[in-house]
């Protein structure tokens, strides 16, 4: 795997967002995974950003350590479309910027989210019961099948994931690292090791 630093800019307005990314390809189409950045990609379209490699790194570590400098001497460029510090992944909750509270208000404001300035129960009764969309349904057997199928790791990939996992420092934000790596949401990081006896 080739740990790549990029840099991608909107060809139409100039904006830009960096980003690290761990693959086969530093040049696969990737364009990046922030917030913004996805907003953006949606609007004008992917055909119209172009990605710059802007570092090989040796390991994972020393490719957050260049994100962090990259991402944090740009933070503060209006046209910039990383919205929190670097070196820290695409999974930091506990990030609470006013700019990513800002950008937040926007998504629901606009209509792309909602429930965000609701408490847990007023969030749990806005879409329970009759407000729920599959209230009153259940899946079949068959389909039911079909999706345990469908969440089935392949082999491979599953051998790959352990040494991958045993070989991550678990140093903060490791889920994160290993859930980006895999494709997956770093919530499902630990059910995924525990289902298989490794946490």
């Amino acid at each position: 795997m080739i740990h790549s630093l990029y840099k991608t800019v909107n060809n139409i307005n100039g904006k830009f967002y960096i980003g690290m990314h761990t693959s086969g390809d530093p040049n696969d189409d990737y364009l990046g995974s922030g917030t913004a950045i996805k907003a953006a990609i949606k609007k004008y379209g992917k055909e119209n950003f172009t990605k710059e490699v802007l570092k090989i790194c040796e390991t994972r570590t020393e490719l957050e350590h260049f994100e962090k400098l990259y991402v944090d001497s740009n933070l503060d460029d209006p046209n910039c479309y990383n919205l929190k510090e670097g070196g820290q992944g695409g999974w930091d909750h506990t990030w609470n910027s006013e700019k990513r509270l800002e950008a937040i208000a926007k998504s629901f404001e606009e209509g792309r989210s909602k429930g965000w300035q609701l408490d847990k129960a007023q969030r749990s009764e806005m879409f329970s019961g009759e407000n729920n969309g599959f209230h009153g349904m259940t899946h079949t057997k068959d389909a039911r099948a079909k999706i345990g199928k469908a969440k089935e790791t392949p082999k491979e990939i599953e051998e790959q994931r352990v040494l991958q996992f045993q070989a991550e420092p678990k140093t903060w934000g490791w889920k994160g690292r290993l859930g980006k790596l895999w494709g997956i949401s770093p919530q499902k990081v630990a059910p995924w090791l525990k289902h298989r006896g490794y946490e």
